[in-house]
């Protein structure tokens, strides 16, 4: 039930934005403002697009706010979102993950 949910969130939705968006809070840990110029850079979308995309992850329940900010809510999509920023990283012609 909840690898259909997780896969859901990654791969059966419209478009690649929330999986980008995801991938970038995962790897940051959380972040106090999505559409800051610091986090907007990390995903290589515009302010907008992030806005509206953590709108609806919120409303979702993917995406949770507290004081620290803005964080991936479910631990097991948080490293299911790291297992494909290191294939990512491994498909490089150069290794990113040492850096």
């Amino acid at each position: 039930m909840l690898l259909i949910s997780i896969e859901h969130v990654l791969f059966y939705r419209q478009g690649r934005f929330e999986e980008n968006i995801l991938i970038s809070l995962a790897k940051q840990g959380f972040t106090l403002s999505p559409q800051s110029k610091l986090f907007v850079e990390t995903t290589n979308y515009t302010a907008r697009i992030v806005g509206k995309t953590f709108t609806k992850l919120v409303d979702e329940g993917v995406v949770d706010k507290e004081e620290m900010g803005y964080y991936v809510s479910d631990v097991l999509l948080k490293l299911m979102l790291f297992s494909k920023l290191l294939e990512i990283s491994s498909m490089c012609p150069f290794n990113l993950r040492y850096r």
